[in-house]
């Protein structure tokens, strides 16, 4: 059963005190980049490039909270006022006007290296030198035998029993390889942010049941401490273990984070429930009665998300009316290091 009333609104107040200050909408032709600042620990871990924060474009380096970083060749090419948009959005509480930036030209430019991107653009000629090979095979497979039976003059016939079978195996590679050939292409997809305090709400839910309460508090925290307007999202914790002590613990850290919330669904004996799938469903259906916010965003309980996540996420959909969906890429990393500051402990 929920913890709270269900009539519980986006808070107001001023943006969470760890995160990044939020810039006013950037005018054309003036640079400056939203992009997640973290602790020195991860950025060990990960490329330099990638972590900016609040810098003009022309400057060659920037220090943000006390960690200087590069401005990628990539990122700086881009900048300028071609880099960015402003898109006007219906929504429920009518018409609102939004700043996107294109961070580079493609959104995958710090998970793949360069020599990655190289091999992928080669596949096609890979594919082509795969299908030739298996063609000249079989053939020569063929010929030997026919070869062999001419000199011996009898009939193979086991000979031929395994050609059939690797024919039977190779067929369907092949045809595999050459339907390659027509669905691989160019990505298209840019790195965007959405800029500035002018942001669509969004409902941000963890989902739970029965994980360490350690885990669970840690990304709740996380999803607390991203660079975005606190009274435009929410955080839900999605209780499916019932388990008071957690609903107590998250209680008292909503006395740090104003827009943290509980809830638990109630489940009836002999009704499925259907796990994961209808614990989002019942979130669905409670964030409809706590005023719900333009988007729904999900977390597992051992998420922790980057600052910028609902920047990142949230752009693609603002610039592509098509999308319905944005699944960002997850980095596996040791669950010792010690992504979350410590200022909410």
């Amino acid at each position: 059963m929920a913890s709270e009333s269900s009539e519980a609104e986006y808070p107001t107040g001023p943006t969470h005190p760890l995160s990044s200050p939020v810039p006013p909408t950037s005018p054309v032709g003036s640079a400056f980049l939203v992009v997640p600042t973290l602790p020195p620990a991860y950025m060990s871990h990960r490329n330099s490039s990638e972590n900016f924060s609040i810098f003009p474009s022309d400057a060659s380096s920037t220090t943000a909270t006390g960690y200087s970083t590069p401005i990628s060749t990539e990122y700086k090419g881009l900048l300028g006022k071609d880099a960015y948009r402003n898109y006007t959005k219906t929504e429920t509480g009518g018409v609102a006007s939004y700043s996107v930036v294109t961070l580079a030209r493609k959104d995958d430019i710090e998970h793949m290296a360069i020599w990655k991107q190289r091999l992928y653009k080669a596949t096609p000629f890979i594919t082509v030198c795969i299908l030739a090979a298996n063609i000249v095979y079989l053939f020569l497979r063929v010929r030997f035998t026919l070869d062999a039976q001419r000199h011996d003059k009898e009939i193979f016939y086991m000979a031929w029993v395994f050609i059939a079978v690797e024919l039977g195996v190779v067929s369907p590679m092949v045809m595999h390889q050459f339907w390659s050939l027509f669905i691989i292409k160019s990505r298209v997809r840019q790195k965007l942010r959405l800029l500035g305090p002018e942001v669509p709400s969004v409902d941000v839910v963890v989902t739970c049941c029965g994980e360490d309460h350690d885990v669970i508090l840690d990304t709740l925290r996380a999803a607390a401490d991203v660079d975005y307007p606190t009274d435009r999202f929410k955080v839900i914790l999605l209780d499916d273990g019932h388990d008071s002590a957690l609903e107590t613990a998250v209680t008292h850290l909503k006395e740090r984070i104003p827009n943290l919330y509980y809830r638990s669904r109630e489940k009836i004996p002999g009704v499925p429930h259907n796990f994961k799938a209808g614990n989002l469903n019942y979130a669905l259906e409670e964030t409809a009665n706590m005023k719900a916010g333009t988007y729904f965003a999900a977390l597992d309980a051992d998420m922790i998300p980057e600052k910028d996540w609902l920047r990142a996420i949230i752009a693609p959909l603002i610039v592509d009316d098509r999308l319905a969906l944005v699944c960002p890429p997850q980095v596996c990393v040791s669950y010792s290091i010690p992504l979350i500051l410590n200022c909410l402990t």
